[in-house]
């Protein structure tokens, strides 16, 4: 992921934490331990107003196929042919993929 968007994950998207969160980094994983409100230190934060959809696939390692409603493919045959579907295939192991759509973030206000 890093070499794609120059960005190291260290939370999975799902997992909550505000900002003034206070931890350590733990075999690449954050590990929160307490925050700057319970250390006294008071601090404000803002919401982005927009909403950004990130995507990410490792590079020549997943390929995307579609089906439209009503389309004939081979390669979607445990769909109905009134059904539309997307194929995600991975020509390695290891290979990801990553989108996120509504994403928002919090920082401290400085």
């Amino acid at each position: 992921m890093y070499e794609n968007l120059k960005y190291r994950p260290t939370w999975l998207p799902g997992i909550r934490l505000q900002p003034g969160a206070i931890g350590i980094l733990d075999e690449g994983v954050f590990r929160q331990y307490s925050t700057l409100n319970n250390l006294g230190i008071h601090s404000e934060f803002e919401q982005s107003k927009t909403k950004n959809t990130i995507k990410y696939a490792s590079k020549g390692a997943v390929s995307y196929s579609f089906k439209a409603a009503g389309e004939s493919n081979q390669k979607f045959s445990a769909l109905a042919k009134a059904s539309a579907g997307i194929l995600i295939e991975f020509s390695r192991e290891g290979a990801v993929v990553l989108q996120l759509g509504g994403v928002s973030y919090a920082r401290l206000r400085t």
